[in-house]
C-alpha cells in the first residue's frame, strides 16, 4: 500500500478528517493558546481575573477536544493497526 493511500485511510476518509483535524489540531492549538494568554496576560489588572479563567478555560477545553477526538479517532481506525 502506498503511503499516501494509508495517510488517506487513516485521517481523511469517511468522517475521520474531523476526528483528525480536532484530536491533532484544533485541541492542541486552543490549549497552546490558552497557555500563552495565561503566561502573557500578566499585568492588566483591569481584566486580569477574566483573562486567567479564559485561559483555563481555553486550556481545558483544547485538552478534552483532543481527548475525545482521540479516542473517536482510535475507535474509527481500530480495524486498521490490525
Amino acid at each position: 500500500m502506498k503511503l499516501i493511500d494509508l495517510f488517506m485511510k487513516l485521517f481523511i476518509s469517511e468522517y475521520k478528517w474531523v476526528y483528525s483535524m480536532h484530536a491533532f489540531l484544533i485541541g492542541p492549538y486552543f490549549t497552546l493558546l490558552g497557555y500563552l494568554l495565561y503566561k502573557y496576560s500578566k499585568g492588566y489588572t483591569k481584566y486580569e481575573e477574566f483573562l486567567e479563567s479564559s485561559a483555563k478555560a481555553l486550556i481545558i477545553i483544547g485538552l478534552v477536544m483532543s481527548s475525545y477526538h482521540g479516542y473517536k479517532w482510535m475507535l474509527r481506525n481500530k480495524n486498521s493497526f490490525s
